[in-house]
């Protein structure tokens, strides 16, 4: 479990360092553009990616933090041990959807890298270095959310 969580933390690292990246991309080329009258032609295309890996290597972190949107207002009412078995299905229900996510994202990748698939902007980027972050991403919170239920089910016994 401790390695997951280690994993986790090092993602959200990554996606902050990302998150720097994506406001210094978008800070040039607001500057670029308006203050030189040159735009930076690269600025949508790597902004964009950014975004996607920021939002995936994240989800892991956020559900380790318990830092997700929750309607409390139905567990707030349940008994503590009723509240657990409730947050044990919910967890189970986001770990059956996340499964496919997680083979949908390895399919993406798999199928960039193969085939060499390149971005449609200028810098022509492999699409399987964003892909493979997604991916890793998705896999990432998969394993958070058996951590997840695992620490409630030992916090039952």
């Amino acid at each position: 479990m401790r390695v997951i969580e280690r994993l986790t933390q090092a993602a959200a690292y990554f996606s902050a360092l990302m998150l720097m990246l994506l406001s210094t991309t978008i800070f040039v080329a607001v500057i670029m553009r308006y203050v030189f009258n040159r735009p930076l032609p690269f600025a949508d295309e790597i902004s964009s990616y950014l975004c996607v890996n920021i939002i995936f290597l994240g989800f892991a972190y956020t559900m380790k933090e318990k830092a997700n949107i929750r309607v409390e207002f139905l567990t707030s009412r349940l008994r503590p041990k009723s509240a657990r078995k409730l947050e044990m299905v919910v967890i189970l229900v986001g770990f059956i959807w996340v499964i496919p996510l997680a083979i949908g994202t390895w399919k993406l990748w798999y199928r960039n890298y193969s085939e060499a698939v390149l971005s449609w902007g200028g810098l022509q980027l492999p699409l399987w270095v964003p892909s493979l972050m997604v991916f890793g991403g998705s896999v990432l919170l998969l394993f958070q959310l058996l951590v997840e239920f695992l620490k409630l089910k030992k916090e039952k016994s």
